[in-house]
């Protein structure tokens, strides 16, 4: 009996994924933002190594953020300027 009450009791304090994802968003957004200090690499260090899902929620949430900053880069010819220009050369050829 005793044995599940431990057993039960560590599942109820387990952190939820909903959790973890929102810290290892916090992390990726400090990360992106500035070089981490020394105390901040070795807070993250820990908290990665504390939850084995930890390290997946962060590579994700980098994951998101790497997508973003792809998605945020406009094409060369985005500018109205270069696509005038473009226009104009292809109606002149």
């Amino acid at each position: 009996m005793l044995l599940r009450i431990e057993i039960r009791a560590r599942m109820t304090s387990r952190e939820s994924s909903e959790d973890i994802d929102h810290a290892a968003a916090d992390w990726a957004a400090r990360i992106d933002g500035a070089p981490l200090s020394a105390d901040e690499a070795l807070a993250l260090e820990a908290w990665a190594l504390a939850d084995p899902r930890r390290r997946g929620a962060l590579a994700r949430a980098m994951a998101v953020l790497a997508h973003f900053d792809i998605a945020k880069a406009p094409a060369p010819d985005f500018l109205p300027r270069a696509r005038a220009a473009r226009r104009t050369a292809s109606k002149s050829s």
